[in-house]
């Protein structure tokens, strides 16, 4: 007799057969719709708790849930579910045999431990898995689930469930056919729109172009971050291949950032000689998986585990048949298949790119090759006269450090270490006269009579600092059209300053600590080794003890710099400094603006030595400089900068308040005045007198962030 199960089952069936002609004339979305549809309804019939179709690897025996019903909880991943130490169960998927586990876990043999404890852990009763075909080879499984009741069917039903399961699963690889079509198609479209692009585009457009089309074809993949890698002379060794187009994520910045310095630590590109080795033989390397990789390559998988990486795809890219690089795609959110298809539609981008580089390079080098020699030495002499100036517009204008006990203790310091070969340390915090210290310090050297060479790390990205301190070669990087020399040699026999040493990457804090060693370096993109006798003044407003024990701060570069430091009391500690300071201001910016002003009353000059001063000389001076502008009278108008309501001056004994409180209660009071806009004219920075990349990081470290709803979060 039929029963009433039976009967729902096969009308389910025949809605299937209806269904599966409606799909066929239905786009990708609404097969989806259908199908998931199908599976929530089947699962309604049997009064299961999960149901599930997964799509089956048959040779790595791996699957992979596509559509769940619910969507989430314990069995949506049924890769976790049934681990490959079933092997009872894989032979049965093999044959295309259905698997009953009515009564768990009794049903189950001793050796599955990972699926007994996720079966007591659930209270999961009974599992059916229906395999299902295409072209002879099983290539779904319709798993169900019951918890709240152990489930004995008869084979009638087992058998048309397996029929279902055969029709869900046709519509299932119908819809993966279609998505794989649109996805090739949508590829067509995209490499016609580039090639006809590049066709006649200008040279200086092509890196922007290059980028762009990278960019959406990573979108279109589903992917996270590609780079494309070209050999620099020889092809035979994996060390010279050069990062010419890279982009990533935000999100996941520090972890790569993080991953590459580890792997620059264990031998960089070497480290990848495997997976480039392929490429070089003009063969392709792909894996969805991170421990699809031999065994061998330890190192690879640990670097690849550090920098984030689901998967990882690296094809040859060539001109004229011969490899010059290669393009590497990988995911970082979660794990993807790289068909062959897909990958041979990948290998004509990357010779497209690969074509529009070279082109790039070789016009340039024609255009460029007579006259290099000469624009290098033209721009080395212009540094050296804008450096020399520097220096006479600096002591022209006879700015006064002070004569206050506590900088005449500084001045002491300087000319007891002004004539060794000693590096120096300075410290102090924003705009206490830093760089007019080094500067001090550099003319009262022996190294005088040459210009102070300067780097300020804090403004440049940590992808151009190496090229600014070492220099770098032609073709080194995207935009290096020609050989630059590095802040290092340019400063052989005089003084390099490095403001804000504490931004550098602990990769480039190495580096810098083998120049202080040996006097050392290599160009960025180079293999030979030049030497400097630069004297070395390193500065920075950060607490670098703090930094060595988080771990940001290399403790060998600390005792190497921290030989002789000196510490700049800010202004609020040298008070008496002010007069001589601000009539300093008054008369080199009265002079530059044509104005006079009658002297400062004294009630305005003890307002100003009452002010804490958060940004110090240079505050200060801005200050003065807004005065100057705004005043039109012959007495200068001058706005003594008002503390918070919350803050309290430093008392000469008794408690004292942390700097950090009253800086960070600072930053939010002109934050707030500047409705917490940081950069152009009447901004935070512009307030403050600091610059805007200063005054975000001074907001990362105290942790200043605006909460306010409906608005971006700094």
């Amino acid at each position: 007799m039929t029963t009433s199960l039976e009967k729902a089952i096969a009308g389910f069936n025949n809605r299937l057969l209806v269904s599966a002609c409606r799909m066929n004339r239905m786009r990708s979305e609404g097969v989806g719709i259908e199908i998931e549809k199908d599976i929530r309804e089947l699962g309604d019939i049997l009064e299961a708790d999960h149901v599930a179709l997964s799509a089956f690897s048959h040779g790595e025996h791996k699957w992979e849930t596509a559509f769940g019903c619910p969507a989430s909880g314990p069995f949506s991943s049924i890769g976790e579910l049934f681990p490959s130490e079933l092997s009872f169960i894989m032979n049965k998927i093999d044959d295309d045999k259905v698997i009953i586990l009515n009564h768990l876990p009794e049903d189950l043999p001793q050796e599955a431990a990972s699926f007994r404890k996720l079966v007591e852990t659930t209270g999961l009763q009974s599992v059916l898995v229906l395999p299902a075909k295409t072209d002879d080879t099983v290539s779904h499984l319709l798993s169900i689930f019951f918890i709240q009741k152990s489930c004995s069917m008869p084979a009638s039903i087992v058998s048309t469930l397996k029929l279902a399961a055969e029709f869900i699963a046709s519509a299932h690889g119908r819809l993966q056919l279609a998505l794989e079509q649109e996805k090739l198609t949508r590829f067509e479209e995209l490499l016609y729109e580039i090639s006809s692009t590049y066709i006649n585009l200008p040279v200086k457009d092509i890196d922007r172009a290059v980028t762009q089309a990278l960019e959406r074809l990573c979108r279109l993949m589903d992917a996270d971050r590609y780079n494309i890698l070209i050999l620099k002379e020889s092809k035979t060794s994996p060390s010279r291949l050069l990062f010419s187009y890279t982009a990533g994520p935000e999100d996941n910045l520090d972890q790569f950032e993080t991953g590459e310095a580890w792997i620059i630590e264990h031998g960089g590109h070497d480290l990848f000689r495997y997976i480039t080795e392929h490429c070089l033989r003009g063969q392709h390397h792909a894996f969805s998986d991170v421990e699809e990789l031999p065994d061998s390559e330890e190192l690879m998988k640990k670097g690849m585990c550090l920098l984030g990486v689901k998967s990882h795809l690296a094809v040859p890219i060539s001109v004229n048949r011969e490899v010059i690089g290669e393009m590497i795609i990988l995911t970082t959110r979660k794990r993807r298949d790289w068909p062959e298809e897909l990958i041979r539609k990948i290998r004509q981008f990357g010779d497209l790119f690969a074509n529009a580089y070279v082109r790039k390079r070789s016009e340039e080098a024609r255009r460029q090759a007579h006259e290099e020699i000469e624009r290098l030495k033209a721009r080395l002499e212009s540094d050296y006269r804008y450096l020399s100036s520097e220096i006479k517009k600096t002591v022209s204008d006879k700015m006064v450090i002070g004569s206050s006990p506590a900088m005449t203790r500084v001045m002491e310091q300087v000319m007891q270490v002004a004539p060794t070969q000693t590096p120096v340390m300075l410290m102090g915090e924003t705009g206490s006269g830093k760089g007019m210290l080094a500067l001090a310090l550099h003319q009262a050297s022996r190294r005088g009579s040459r210009p102070l060479v300067q780097l300020n790390c804090a403004t440049l990205v940590p992808s151009l600092i190496e090229s600014e301190l070492f220099g770098h070669e032609r073709g080194a990087f995207t935009g290096a059209d020609k050989q630059r020399a590095g802040r290092f040699e340019i400063a052989d026999g005089t003084t390099l300053f490095l403001d804000e040493i504490g931004e550098l990457s602990l990769a480039l804090q190495a580096k810098l600590l083998r120049v202080l060693e040996t006097g050392d370096f290599e160009r960025l993109g180079g293999n030979k080794t030049l030497k400097t006798d630069a004297r070395i003044i390193v500065a920075s407003n950060r607490d670098l003890e703090a930094e060595v024990d988080a771990g940001r701060f290399r403790k060998d570069l600390w005792y190497r710099l921290s030989i002789f430091p000196i510490r700049i009391p800010p202004l609020r500690e040298r008070t008496g400094d002010i007069p001589a300071i601000l009539e300093g201001f008054v008369e080199r910016f009265s002079q530059h603006s044509g104005k006079r002003f009658a002297p400062i009353p004294q009630n305005v000059m003890d307002a100003l030595k009452q002010s804490p001063w958060p940004g110090n000389v240079r505050e200060l001076r801005n200050l003065i400089e807004r005065a100057v502008i705004v005043s039109t009278g012959g007495e200068l108008c001058i706005t003594v900068p008002q503390p918070p309501a919350d803050f309290e001056c430093p008392a000469p004994t008794g408690d004292v308040r942390p700097f950090a409180e009253m800086e960070r209660a600072y930053l939010l009071q002109a934050l707030e005045q500047a409705g917490w806009r940081i950069e152009g004219a009447g901004g935070a920075a512009d307030l403050l007198g600091l610059n805007p990349s200063t005054l975000r990081s001074r907001m990362r470290k105290l942790d200043i962030k605006r909460t306010t709803v409906g608005f971006k979060q700094f």
